[in-house]
């Protein structure tokens, strides 16, 4: 990858590692990490971004936002650095990051397991409005090879919550 040089200013092919002089700020790092993931045709790449960063800080993406002056450790920027090269592989950031919301719970994913999709939510949403206005008295459901588990736990949850 190319250096930063002396001018300071990030480019899509740029390396964190390769500019130590440079402050790589949450803010300098999105300016680096947006234009390397278009230049790869990669989708969303601000939402990959943001992801890739508040997972390797351990933080909630809004905090990316209140504080855009916080300088990653060089461990974090290595870790940084070889997440955000996977992504420009278009390796899907659910795997990246090991895990992925469905319905306000987090999922473990891993490329064996199939990724909760919005789509889904809703399905399992349908069942649980199906259930609650048929009596919710009990019922049997089987899910099957269908990777994380999303579907079976939330409908599972969600019927014990209806019955109670």
């Amino acid at each position: 990858m190319a250096d930063a040089g002396t001018s300071g200013h990030l480019h899509a092919g740029d390396s964190p590692a390769a500019a130590a002089p440079q402050r790589w700020t949450v803010r300098s790092l999105l300016g680096w990490i947006i234009p390397y993931l278009k230049d790869r045709e990669v989708d969303s790449p601000r939402t990959i971004a943001e992801i890739l960063l508040a997972e390797v800080l351990k933080v909630e993406r809004l905090r990316l936002y209140m504080e855009p002056e916080r300088e990653l450790a060089a461990d974090e920027l290595a870790a940084l650095r070889a997440l955000v090269a996977r992504a420009g592989r278009h390796e899907p950031v659910q795997f990246l990051v090991g895990r992925w919301p469905f319905l306000g719970r987090d999922f473990e994913v891993a490329p064996c397991t199939l990724i909760p999709r919005p789509c889904t939510e809703t399905l399992v949403e349908h069942a649980l409005n199906w259930y609650r206005e048929r009596g919710a008295g009990p019922a049997r459901v089987l899910d099957l090879c269908t990777g994380s588990g999303c579907i079976a736990v939330s409908l599972a949850l969600g019927m014990r919550a209806i019955l109670r």
